[in-house]
């Protein structure tokens, strides 16, 4: 989700991004009037994507920051059904509206967690794939701590959520492409 946005990039605020992270937001009220404010975009899956594009087509600066030992929250209270649910109906909207460049860069970064990963397995040079999966890991560690509360081993290892990751991923494009709804909050909603 975070990559997704474009906000938390090298570039920093250089970089507009395309979506806001929709768990807090803080939206100056004109602005947010006069873009039409979350009546506009209910109908859509992540409407925190849909409501960014508004306020940059208005003109309105987007940025967004880590909420570290500002705020705390539980993104999905009810435990992993509600996670899981929550993440196919977001997923696939989520890459749709991610720009084609940022995408790629995406897939290119979490390729290299994967094969990091399986190179350790492989154990072709250890001392080099060490190497390599211990600095994944740490780049891993240093965003999880922009953003939340994990724990060190999630960093560590990164290979376990990265594959739940991948296997919710490619279950809300398959159910997205089929055009087949996700329960969500009592209600029927598509997926992409």
């Amino acid at each position: 989700m975070l990559a997704g946005t474009g906000a938390f990039t090298a570039l920093g605020d250089r970089l507009t991004p395309r979506g806001l992270l929709g768990q807090f937001l803080l939206i100056e009220q004109t602005a947010y009037v006069r873009v039409g404010g979350h009546a506009a975009v209910k109908e859509r899956v992540l409407e925190n994507f849909w409501l960014a594009e508004k306020l940059r087509a208005a003109g309105v600066p987007l940025h967004c920051r880590g909420g570290r030992n500002v705020f705390s929250f539980r993104m999905y209270p009810l435990g992993w059904r509600e996670m899981m649910d929550g993440w196919i109906k977001g997923f696939a909207a989520g890459a749709g509206k991610t720009s084609l460049p940022l995408l790629l860069l995406v897939i290119a970064w979490m390729s290299g967690l994967m094969m990091a990963a399986g190179n350790l397995l492989l154990a072709k040079d250890v001392p080099v794939c060490l190497f390599v999966y211990a600095a994944y890991a740490l780049q891993v560690g240093w965003l999880l701590r922009r953003v939340g509360t994990f724990h060190w081993l999630t960093a560590l290892l990164f290979p376990v959520p990265l594959i739940f990751y991948f296997l919710i991923f490619t279950r809300s494009v398959w159910r997205a492409a089929r055009k087949q709804p996700v329960a969500w909050k009592g209600r029927k909603i598509h997926a992409g």
